[in-house]
């Protein structure tokens, strides 16, 4: 198997992943500066540890 579609897959399996945790998609959210769709608990509680995480250029968090 070509070595480029093995890490599509790898890559699209993680996204998936992330977006079916509510907790990853709303800390995505928040970083992307989509906190319109938060609650404002939940834009305080992911503010407070959002220095620590990162969302790559294919949209995957990283800690």
């Amino acid at each position: 198997m070509d070595e480029g579609l093995i890490r599509e897959i790898r890559v699209n399996g993680m996204k998936q992943a992330q977006e079916e945790d509510v907790w990853i998609a709303g800390m995505k959210k928040y970083l992307s500066g989509s906190i319109s769709d938060l609650t404002q608990a939940e834009a305080r509680s992911y503010g407070k540890i959002a220095a620590d995480y990162e969302v790559d250029e294919q949209d995957l968090l990283f800690y």
